[in-house]
């Protein structure tokens, strides 16, 4: 393969990528557009524009990007990095100074503009940060600027004045088109006098739905920002009561929580506690500009605990301000919307502002009284309803005439001051006529021990027209007293024109707490249509609940747990055998008497088997009625000790040649005796 062909590869391949990861989607894209122009050093004393910057900043991560751009006589990208590379970002803003003669909006909104070329991926959502001090004074071909060519100068000629304006409006709608708003913060006393400035700048962010801030003071900034920052990523702001301990409730589905304070005492600092122990963070970060030493604290929290969170005022004087964003995501959400509507039925339901879990959030009341919600239905006039104070609002479009082509509702938001921007919502509906439905329900019985798995089943049947426009959903209720007790699955049938029939199948919640229940069920299964207005007849269904639960017989108890007692009596005999052999050791060696016939040995039990209370072991008396089966010749052998041969009551027949002095001692070995049939011994161990 030829190098250069390789050489071409390669290059393609690098192309390629790099174009992959600019294109890749970022959950904010951000530009901020620093003025540069030497009436910058008059206007903004206090830095605010640095303040500002540096704030935006602080609050971005790794899911943003970042993208500083200068500009005056001209403009330049001085650079751009993802959010978390804070310490480059912000020594690159403390690396720009108000050096330059011309103040030129056109030329740093246009460099802004060369950020967003591309479509912005889904997602992932746009905004250009100008600060200026609000005097437009652009440069001619030459690069200079003068009195005559000031956008201010009452003198100069309309043309002209329509020209710059092109210029800047011009590049607004490039942004526009690139789906960036432009938040303008006009910084300083100036701007107020500058007002043909003000008004051109006013335009910039209307036309591209941002907003125009005047910012003479330090102490609006770190609100400001964190409200534009908030929207634009989708979190909710939390500001609670300025004091010196400050009381945050973080939502339960906060991934990152970020909480700004505002420091006006250069000697004050802050601290994050929860229940009175400090809060592990990320480094505070301190921000001190200008000749009056105010700034902000910072401090960020990945995926907080819900719950109490104080903000702690440790030095300094003066009551605390502190905004919290809680990074809850935002969406909208049309609720209690039914999917088909009959046609004598409204059309009703809520809009609602949620998290990106669809959950509700706690949001400041002065926030949501900016919140207006628009819902528009096809063919009706929209609606555009304010939230007043709160997340949720009703609406009410009355009738709607059936018809083939679903209705849409589209459901958009947004706020007085531009801190919204949130995905819209659509959902689509039909409206139909009512339908004549029947349902037949076989009745629940049963009669059963509780018993785990299905005790029952149920079937239902639709009649209905035959061509059904949708599908029915019916609710399934049990009486009361057998819903305690009882689970019916699904809890919810649809039915429809391919599904006529459906089986609901019973089973106990709980059956082992209901083992030694006697109970009986009555009352009537429910089913309801959950879109009643669909019906033309009757909307809901029932069916007679005959049930019967007995408690368990002992059979079914020792059935079900026969391995456990089986194990258990094995455990049990295999003590008391240790047991019995532990208490055996203790005993001298027993007493047995054996015998013999034809050369097979018998052997007896043990002759020592009774325990007297006295303490001592009585004698134990046995008798050989050997029986027919018996030989002329038997062999008695004794074995043992500490046991002694006592004939006692009636005279015995003898057996060896014992002495009767002999008979009292211990004795030890064997004898042999004939004897005849039906001859009876009767031997006498006692114990010494």
């Amino acid at each position: 393969m030829p190098k250069r062909f390789v050489a071409f590869l390669w290059a393609a391949l690098l192309l390629c990528s790099a174009t992959a990861r600019a294109e890749s989607p970022a959950r904010l894209r951000v530009v901020v557009v620093l003025d540069t122009s030497l009436s910058m050093k008059q206007n903004d004393p206090d830095q605010l524009a640095r303040l500002a910057a540096r704030l935006l900043v602080d609050l971005a991560d790794a899911r943003d990007q970042v993208t500083v751009v200068s500009f005056g006589s001209e403009a330049k990208t001085v650079m751009s990095a993802k959010g978390d590379a804070h310490d480059a970002l912000e020594a690159a803003l403390d690396g720009v100074v108000p050096d330059q003669k011309c103040t030129d909006y056109a030329k740093g909104l246009a460099r802004a503009a060369q950020t967003f070329k591309s479509p912005a991926p889904k997602g992932e959502r746009r905004l250009v940060v100008f600060l200026t001090d609000g005097e437009y004074d652009p440069a001619d071909d030459t690069g200079h600027c003068s009195a005559q060519t000031r956008f201010e100068n009452p003198r100069l000629p309309e043309a002209d004045r329509a020209r710059l304006e092109k210029g800047v409006l011009g590049a607004a709608d490039q942004l526009s088109r690139g789906h960036a708003k432009v938040f303008v913060i006009g910084l300083g006393k100036a701007v107020a006098g500058a007002k043909r400035s003000r008004a051109l700048l006013e335009s910039v962010a209307q036309r591209t739905g941002g907003r125009f801030l005047l910012a003479s003071s330090a102490d609006r900034v770190p609100e400001f920002f964190t409200d534009v920052f908030a929207a634009l990523v989708g979190a909710a702001v939390l500001k609670p009561p300025a004091s010196d301990s400050v009381r945050v409730e973080i939502p339960a589905d906060a991934e990152q929580l970020h909480v700004v304070a505002r420091l006006d005492d250069p000697k004050a600092s802050i601290r994050l506690e929860r229940g009175g122990v400090a809060e592990p963070s990320h480094p505070i970060v301190r921000v001190e500009r200008g000749r009056k030493p105010r700034g902000y604290a910072i401090a960020s929290l990945s995926a907080p605990k819900p719950g109490a969170l104080t903000v702690r005022r440790t030095s300094g004087s003066g009551p605390l301000s502190v905004w919290a964003i809680a990074d809850v995501g935002t969406s909208l959400r049309l609720e209690k919307l039914p999917k088909v509507l009959a046609e004598t039925a409204p059309l009703r339901g809520e809009a609602a502002l949620r998290s990106g879990k669809g959950k509700p959030v706690a949001r400041d009341p002065s926030y949501l009284d900016k919140v207006t919600f628009h819902v528009s239905v096809s063919g009706r006039p929209q609606k555009n309803i304010p939230a007043r104070g709160k997340d949720t609002v009703a609406f009410d479009f009355g009738k709607l005439a059936p018809r083939d082509a679903p209705y849409e509702v589209t459901l958009s938001a947004d706020h007085a001051e531009g801190f919204l921007q949130v995905e819209p919502e659509k959902l689509s509906l039909r409206v139909i006529h009512q339908i004549p439905i029947a349902l037949a329900i076989d009745p629940l019985r049963f009669d059963t021990m509780a018993e785990p798995g299905t005790i029952a089943r149920v079937k239902v049947r639709l009649t209905a027209p035959t061509t059904l426009p949708v599908p029915l959903d019916f609710d399934v209720t049990l009486p009361p007293e057998a819903a305690k007790d009882l689970v019916v699955e699904p809890q919810r049938v649809s039915l429809g024109p391919d599904r006529r029939e459906a089986e609901l199948s019973f089973r106990f919640a709980n059956d082992r707490e209901l083992r030694s229940t006697d109970r009986r069920y009555g009352g009537v299964l429910s089913l309801s249509l959950a879109e009643r207005e669909l019906s033309s007849t009757e909307s809901e269904f029932t069916a007679p609940v005959d049930g019967t639960l007995r408690a368990w017989t002992l059979s079914r108890w020792l059935r079900e747990y026969r391995t456990e007692i089986a194990i258990g009596l094995g455990l049990l005999l295999l003590l008391i055998w240790l047991v019995g052999r532990a208490v055996a050791a203790k005993f001298p060696p027993k007493a047995r008497i054996h015998y013999q016939e034809l050369g097979e040995p018998f052997e007896s039990d043990s002759l020592i088997k009774r325990y007297q209370k006295r303490g001592a072991y009585r004698s134990a008396r046995f008798r050989f009625p050997l029986g027919k089966k018996a030989k002329p010749l038997v062999s008695f052998v004794a074995s043992g000790s500490g046991f002694e041969v006592r004939p006692e009551g009636t005279p015995v027949i003898e057996v060896g040649a014992v002495p009767e002095a002999e008979r009292t001692k211990p004795f030890r070995g064997s004898w042999e005796q004939r004897y005849r049939l039906g001859d009876r011994y009767e031997v006498w161990l006692t114990r010494t």
